[in-house]
């Protein structure tokens, strides 16, 4: 046996990325046992591009990117039932070079 996990096995996190070639046309983050955290992102629009950022199913804010143009930013996740969501949603598709979520040290 190379490893074995304390009982009961529990999912902390999970991450679903949809693609159209190498475009990413949506990413949904989902933190479980999440007390809060931030997601980094770095995104980059091959042709103007409108990008929604979601948190638990509400718009947190709207970018407008130029053709070629890279947005590095975060969103601040709210726990909600334990479970911080994030989504990503492009028009079109958007080169994700970075989706990495940090939880909060309480």
């Amino acid at each position: 046996m190379l490893w074995k996990a304390a009982q009961p096995l529990r999912l902390a996190q999970w991450v679903q990325v949809t693609k159209a070639g190498e475009l990413v046309t949506r990413v949904e983050v989902r933190e479980y046992a999440c007390t809060g955290g931030t997601l980094r992102l770095t995104l980059v629009a091959p042709t103007a591009e409108r990008i929604e950022l979601a948190r638990n199913d509400r718009r947190f804010r709207v970018l407008r990117l130029a053709a070629g143009q890279r947005w590095v930013g975060a969103v601040p996740a709210l726990p909600r039932r334990r479970q911080c969501k994030v989504e990503i949603v492009p028009e079109q598709g958007v080169t994700a070079e970075k989706i990495e979520f940090v939880r909060s040290h309480l």
